[in-house]
């Protein structure tokens, strides 16, 4: 009897999966669709599409048929026919990327398929970024230009106002700065100089 309960309990525990894992590879801002097949008598079952690693009773389900999701970008269509079910996810963000679980709800046991979820740089986002480099490239080469134009401006009028040490003259600055009264300069040499209070 122990053991009948035991048997039972890790049947209700265990997911059964259905199939290989399949890699998918989506890109940011666009859409993937992720083609989830199930088995034969499933058609009427209820499909869900979870992300993580859908332990029972801690489930993140992203989206079930006959359900809204959560996340609008999330959506589940299910063709019987086919026994296929396709989730869609729109508007794809780095942060869906991961490990997710097709689903098919049973009595017991659901059946799981494992998905992993690669989110990839668009070629639309490729784009943007070299074009956004060419821009910051156009602004900074004629910005460099000029200021290598003014450096050259610049030295050259600084190497042209260059005075050779006169000790006379330094003296006349000195002895004027040090009365600072403007009768007492001399009036045949120039001088600038100024008067600190």
């Amino acid at each position: 009897m122990m053991l009948d309960v035991l048997l039972l309990f890790s049947r209700i525990c265990t997911a059964v999966v259905g199939g290989a894992s399949q890699t998918i590879t989506g890109y940011i801002g666009e859409r993937v669709d992720i083609r989830c097949s199930y088995d034969y008598g499933y058609e009427s079952n209820s499909k869900y599409f979870c992300k993580g690693e859908c332990i029972y009773g801690n489930r993140i389900i992203m989206v079930k048929s006959g359900s809204p999701a959560k996340d609008e970008r999330f959506s589940l269509t299910d063709d019987t026919t086919a026994r296929v079910f396709t989730v869609t996810i729109t508007d794809l963000r780095t942060e869906d990327e991961g490990q997710y679980w097709c689903a098919v709800k049973r009595s017991i046991t659901d059946v799981y398929s494992e998905i992993l979820l690669l989110v990839m740089l668009g070629s639309f986002v490729i784009i943007i970024i070299t074009a956004e480099a060419l821009v910051l490239l156009l602004i900074a080469v004629p910005l460099i230009i000029v200021a290598v134009q003014m450096r050259k401006k610049n030295k050259g009028l600084l190497s042209s106002a260059t005075v050779v040490f006169n000790p006379v003259i330094y003296d006349q600055i000195k002895d004027t700065g040090r009365f600072c009264n403007p009768e007492d300069r001399d009036t045949e040499t120039t001088v600038f100089y100024s008067c600190v209070s």
